[in-house]
């Protein structure tokens, strides 16, 4: 909660999402064809558009086809909006 009042979140998101992705593209080749990482996301992430350039840019550097990555939002972006 304190992570999200403050922007601190958006860094915390950005190396959540590098890390998951790198690691989801290490099992991608010895997973099944279904494999799909989720990562939750917050909503000060979603709202940052340097958030979507990183993620552009991690997809990039790691390799992971994107059809391989899910994001996740919490419920409380839907009831605050």
């Amino acid at each position: 909660p304190i992570a999200e009042r403050s922007d601190l979140i958006l860094e915390v998101d950005k190396v959540v999402l590098s890390k998951a992705c790198l690691q989801a593209a290490r099992w991608a080749p010895v997973s099944a064809d279904d494999f799909v990482c989720s990562v939750n996301l917050s909503g000060k992430s979603l709202q940052n558009d340097a958030y979507y350039a990183h993620l552009v840019l991690v997809l990039q550097q790691t390799g992971l086809p994107p059809s391989r990555l899910q994001l996740e939002i919490t419920e409380g972006v839907l009831i605050q909006n």
